[in-house]
C-alpha cells in the first residue's frame, strides 16, 4: 500500500517549521475563537506565559528573531530549533534589540521566550544574563510537548497531523532494520533509551547526547560521557611553575550524516586537558599517561594521532559513506550487521 504524501517530509528545514509554528498561533487571533485551533494556540501560549490575551500579529526573521509573537501585552520571541543548539548569547541579543526597538516601546518589560526544538534531546534555556532576561521568562519546549498538545486537534487538521505523524516516526526505532538509513532523531531516541536502561543520566556521569560538533569536513553529532579524572595529572606542573588542573579521559560517540541518514560512527575514547593547551597535552604523552590510557583500551581501537587540548587517543570507525546518494541496494548495512554495531554501541557504554 502507497504511503500517503506528507508535506514535512520534504519541508525538513527550521525555516519550515517556523512556517508551522506561525500557522498554529495564528489562530491565537480572537476571530478564531471557539474553534478548536484557538484554544490549542491558547494552551501555547499559556505555556509560554501569555493568558488571556489576543494574538495581534506574528513576524518571521524579524531582526533575526525566528518566530515574534505580538500579543495585547507582550513579545513572545520563539527560537526555533530542529537539531541545533542556541549559541553566541543570541537570545538575549535578540531581547536587548527589542528593548530598544520604537515599535515595542509598551511593551519592552513584558518580552517572553520559548526555545522549542523538535529534533533531538530538549537542553533546556538558560539565559546567561538574568539583568537582561529573567529566567522565569524563558520556556524550554521539545518535540513530546508539540504531540501532546496537538493530540487532541490532529484528527481535524490535515496539517497539525501530518506533523504528529512527521515527528511521531523517529521514536519507531526498532521498526529500522539498516543503521545506515537511521537519522538524528533516530539516533537520540536509541541512545536516550540504552543510557536510562544503563542508570546513565546527565547529572551524574556528565552526559551530552548529539551535540553538534563542527569542523571542515562537515561536523558530526557527539554524544559524550563517562568522565574521569587522571590521578596522574596532579603531578604534572604548568610551564610557569604553577600546578595544574586534573586532566580526565571520556567516552564520545561519534555519528556522521550526508543527506540526513548516517554516514560514518565512530567510538572514541577521549583525553581532555582543562586547561585547553595543545602544549600540555604533548606534556602529557611525554610523562607516558596516554600511551598508559591507549594499553588499557585495547588493539581493537586505532590511535589518532593529532594532539590537542581534546584528543581521540583511541578511535574505532565501523563504516563510512562520503556521499548517500551513491549508496546502492546492495550496499546497505542490513539486520546483521545493524545487530553487530548496537551490540557494539551497547559494549562501548557499559564498559569501564
Amino acid at each position: 500500500m502507497t504511503e500517503t504524501p506528507n508535506i514535512f517530509n520534504y519541508a525538513t528545514s527550521e525555516l519550515s517549521q517556523d512556517a508551522f509554528i506561525c500557522y498554529l498561533l495564528a489562530f491565537g487571533n480572537v476571530n478564531f475563537k471557539g474553534s478548536k485551533e484557538y484554544d490549542t494556540a491558547h494552551r501555547f501560549l499559556e505555556e509560554c506565559g501569555i493568558c488571556g490575551e489576543n494574538v495581534i500579529d506574528i513576524k518571521r526573521q524579524y531582526n533575526k528573531i525566528d518566530v515574534l509573537v505580538i500579543t495585547d501585552k507582550h513579545l513572545l520571541i520563539i527560537e526555533d530549533k530542529i537539531y541545533s543548539n542556541e549559541h553566541s548569547d543570541q537570545i538575549l541579543h535578540y531581547v536587548e534589540e527589542l528593548k530598544k526597538d520604537e515599535a515595542y516601546q509598551d511593551k519592552k518589560e513584558n518580552i517572553k521566550v520559548c526555545f522549542f526544538k523538535t529534533g533531538d534531546y530538549l537542553h533546556p534555556y538558560k539565559t546567561s544574563n538574568t539583568n537582561i532576561l529573567k529566567q522565569e521568562d524563558c520556556k524550554s519546549l521539545g518535540r513530546e510537548y508539540i504531540l501532546k498538545l496537538l493530540q487532541d486537534i490532529r484528527q481535524d487538521n490535515l496539517i497539525f497531523d501530518s506533523f504528529c505523524t512527521y515527528w511521531e516516526t523517529p521514536d519507531k526505532i526498532e521498526d529500522i532494520e539498516d543503521i545506515s538509513t537511521w537519522r538524528k532523531s533516530t539516533w537520540f531516541q536509541y541512545l536516550k533509551k540504552l543510557f536510562e536502561e544503563n542508570h546513565i543520566n546527565e547529572n551524574d556521569q556528565k552526559c551530552d547526547i548529539n551535540n553538534y560538533v563542527p569542523n571542515s569536513s562537515g561536523g558530526f553529532y557527539a554524544t559524550h560521557f563517562n568522565w574521569k579524572a587522571i590521578p596522574e595529572s596532579d603531578n604534572i606542573e604548568k610551564f610557569d611553575g604553577e600546578k595544574k588542573n586534573k586532566a580526565e579521559t571520556y567516552k564520545q560517540i561519534e555519528i556522521y550524516f550526508s543527506d540526513g541518514i548516517t554516514s560514518r560512527i565512530n567510538l572514541a575514547y577521549r583525553f581532555h586537558s582543562n586547561n585547553w593547551s595543545k602544549d600540555e597535552t604533548k606534556e602529557y604523552k611525554e610523562k607516558g599517561i596516554l600511551d598508559k590510557l591507549q594499553r588499557q583500551v585495547g588493539n581493537d581501537y586505532k590511535e589518532q594521532n593529532r594532539m590537542g587540548a581534546s584528543t581521540a587517543y583511541k578511535v574505532k570507525t565501523y563504516f563510512k559513506y562520503y556521499n548517500s546518494k551513491d549508496i546502492k541496494k546492495d550496499m546497505m548495512i542490513g539486520k546483521e550487521t545493524t545487530e553487530k554495531i548496537k551490540d557494539a554501541i551497547k559494549k562501548f557504554i557499559c564498559s569501564k
